[in-house]
């Protein structure tokens, strides 16, 4: 599913106006394009682990809360260090990170306001699709249906 997602925002379906074209290579000059795209595959990759921090931050904090009735010592805590650095710190230093290499310059601001204007997107300089997210759910709806049924029948088979 997270292929599907990232194959769909990169995917074109609507062709590029012909106005944006030259907006765009200004934006490509300035290097926004690459640092979008690097971007939003950091994104992609760092939302799960983002979620599992969150779950970790708690199981972190019932540790401590826990060994803070017993004779409380920081080995009782130790082992947890490295995966909260990992689990908690690392995504959250990636999040800020994709948030100051997405800023727009403020001489730069009017480029995007008109690329808005022609109904493309701030984040992937793509033009806007909604197909693409009508797409997607109704995609995996009907791939789990398929999925059952043919388990279903290759299990009756067998």
């Amino acid at each position: 599913i997270a292929g599907l997602i990232f194959a769909a925002i990169l995917i074109r379906i609507k062709d590029h106006r012909q106005e944006a074209n030259s907006l765009l290579s200004q934006l490509k000059q300035k290097g926004y394009v690459w640092k979008r795209r690097l971007a939003l595959i950091l994104l992609i990759i760092d939302i799960p682990f983002l979620f599992l921090s969150v779950f970790f931050a708690i199981e972190l904090l019932d540790s401590f809360f826990r060994y803070l009735g017993d004779d409380f010592r920081f080995y009782h805590i130790d082992h947890l260090i490295m995966p909260f650095l990992l689990l908690v710190i690392l995504p959250i230093a990636v999040l800020v990170f994709l948030l100051i290499i997405k800023r727009i310059k403020k001489a730069d601001r009017p480029l995007f306001e008109k690329l808005s204007q022609y109904d493309y997107s701030r984040w992937t300089l793509l033009p806007k699709d909604a197909r693409k997210f009508v797409f997607m759910p109704v995609f995996s709806v009907v791939f789990v249906i398929l999925s059952f049924a043919i388990s279903a029948l290759i299990g009756k088979m067998f």
